[in-house]
């Protein structure tokens, strides 16, 4: 499948400065109404992140609808057991994914503002695109999601123990990094910085290998079942391993290198790797150990997260390469990131693009600056306080938009992330969602990843069998606003209209 719908699921953690709301989840609860009753305009949005965009004008006037839970650009926006969740519109490349993950992120920011404006009695509300939270009264650990999702052939799920062991080293350039308050092992030097630095906060949440389940007994592989669209045909690959990441760039790269990893299974009969003995535990021990040198337990034999990347990386090359050039660029950044890897130390050109090396070389920074002792406990909350602010998606306080050479946007720009806050995926079917959610949101009754139905008898948007659309036909509708009953007819003219 060369071209593939993808998308993510941002489930955020909100905090109050107001103690009776310091977990976030009374405001969390009232956030989706709020929105409804009180759309998002330009000016709701953060002025750091408007001043780096040229296209502002182009917006100005426009209102992000938010009709029936889906926002114009085809993401949906929910309250899901204590915590708000936006998933991403599906898109079917890397680049449109890693400008609408940011999209989401200043549409969730808009809105903890716009609420804080108008609810004052909430406090300053704050939200943290991090996965892991200590809830302030029981001090029990709280896990959040970042979910992946890829429509996948259905007969290549019979082949999924192959991504195993791809998902578990994966996070040697995917996982974001996490300072740890407490040594990662007793014996080892306490004043290390790399005694209290894990990969994944993630990984320690995970718990076997295949699972339904996503509040407990969290796996490596979700095995649910819900790809929103033709079921015969296509199966959802729904992932709840990974973490959430800031820089574009990690993003772009954990999605393409697992979309390819898929067309192995999809396209390659005689593609074999050897399974990990122990699969959760190889995930959890790289995550604390994380050194190319760590070897991991296969039949017979160890091998290195690295070595284990190389061969999943060297057959996509023999049989993708040269395809298209998003198939180039991620093999190119996939080897050339792993290369870098092999460099002792944080790899410097790595600094801006992948969140680990990027949050390892703030907080260094900031520990010789501020003379910090990680012998001391009050050493280490002070550093692990800059952590948790690596994850602020207020532009004022998260580390990595402040932090010089600032390329957190890349392989995307400010102008393309604000496009995706007003408008789909041109190239999938979000976009047959978004043109009346854009245009024409009063006329909406319902809408369903793979519906849209329409008032007074004018039928339903029937989308179960549409994956992918032509970007070109689809931004020149949205550029040249056709009436609801002109994009009705050219829907019912491609089959697409139910009534």
């Amino acid at each position: 499948m060369q071209r593939r719908l993808m998308g993510g699921e941002t489930e955020i953690g909100l905090t109050s400065s107001k103690d009776q709301y310091i977990d976030g989840v009374a405001i969390a609860e009232k956030l989706p109404e709020f929105i409804a009753n009180n759309p998002l305009t330009l000016e709701d949005f953060d002025p750091l992140f408007l001043k780096r965009c040229d296209t502002v004008e182009r917006f100005r006037g426009e209102v992000l609808n938010f009709v029936s839970g889906f926002f114009q650009g085809g993401d949906r926006f929910y309250y899901d057991v204590k915590h708000v969740e936006i998933s991403w519109r599906e898109s079917d490349n890397v680049f449109d994914l890693a400008a609408s993950d940011h999209a989401t992120t200043r549409i969730l920011d808009a809105i903890f503002k716009k609420f804080q404006r108008a609810h004052p009695e909430y406090g300053e509300i704050s939200g943290f695109k991090d996965n892991a939270a200590v809830h302030p009264d029981s001090g029990k650990l709280t896990t959040w999601g970042a979910h992946e999702n890829y429509l996948m052939d259905r007969d290549a799920w019979e082949k999924r123990d192959l991504l195993i062991p791809f998902l578990v080293t994966r996070q040697i350039f995917a996982g974001p990094g996490a300072f740890k308050t407490d040594p990662i092992d007793q014996e080892r030097q306490t004043k290390s910085f790399a005694n209290y630095f894990e990969l994944s906060e993630r990984a320690g949440h995970i718990q076997t290998i295949e699972s339904l389940e996503s509040m407990s007994n969290r796996a490596i592989i979700n095995t649910r079942d819900e790809p929103h669209i033709n079921n015969q045909r296509y199966r959802r690959l729904h992932l709840i391993v990974g973490d959430h990441n800031i820089c574009a760039y990690t993003t772009a790269l954990k999605f393409g290198t697992t979309h390819l990893v898929l067309r192995l299974l999809e396209e390659d009969e005689s593609f074999s790797v050897s399974p990990l003995q122990d699969p959760v535990q190889s995930l959890q021990s790289l995550s604390l150990q994380p050194t190319l040198g760590l070897s991991l337990k296969i039949p017979h034999e160890t091998r290195t997260a690295l070595q284990i990347q190389r061969i999943y990386l060297n057959r996509a090359k023999e049989l993708f390469y040269g395809e298209n050039g998003q198939t180039d660029w991620i093999l190119d950044n996939w080897e050339f990131v792993l290369n870098q890897l092999s460099i002792k130390g944080i790899p410097k050109s790595l600094v801006g693009l992948i969140d680990r090396f990027t949050k390892e070389e703030i907080l260094r920074r900031i520990l010789r600056e501020f003379d910090l002792d990680l012998s001391k406990a009050e050493d280490r909350f002070h550093l692990k306080g800059y952590d948790k602010s690596y994850a602020n998606i207020d532009m004022s306080w998260g580390l990595p938009f402040v932090y010089p050479g600032n390329t957190v946007y890349f392989p995307s720009n400010p102008d393309e992330v604000l496009e995706k806050i007003f408008r789909p995926s041109y190239g999938s079917r979000s976009s047959l969602r978004s043109f009346p959610l854009t245009f024409y949101p009063e006329e909406i009754s319902t809408v369903s990843w793979n519906s849209v139905s329409f008032k007074n008898g004018k039928g339903k948007l029937d989308l179960n069998d549409i994956v992918f659309t032509d970007p070109g036909i689809m931004q020149d509708l949205f550029d040249r606003k056709p009436s609801l009953e002109d994009f009705l007819a050219f829907c019912d003219n491609k089959g697409l209209l139910k009534r």
